[in-house]
């Protein structure tokens, strides 16, 4: 199932972006964070969920996608619980 289709996800695709934020400034910890460069600023989306276990396994599909487009990410493929 596509990323953006995850029940846990969908609620929440595309992410909404805050910001800007200035380049290594602290965020919040215990979700993920999906971040735009623009310019010299940073805008951070972010995917919530209560089960841990997903996000790790959101983690792991999102760590070699640096530089995807939000598209692409969002059609990543992903097995639902």
């Amino acid at each position: 199932m596509k990323l953006r289709r995850q029940k846990k996800v969908s609620s929440q695709w595309p992410p909404r972006w805050s910001g800007p934020h200035e380049q290594g400034e602290k965020l919040p910890m215990g979700d993920i964070h999906l971040s735009v460069q623009f310019g010299n600023k940073e805008w951070v989306g972010v995917i919530e969920s209560k089960d841990k276990e997903f996000l790790k396994r959101v983690y792991e599909l999102l760590r070699n996608c640096e530089g995807q487009s939000l598209k692409q990410i969002g059609d990543l493929e992903i097995e639902e619980t």
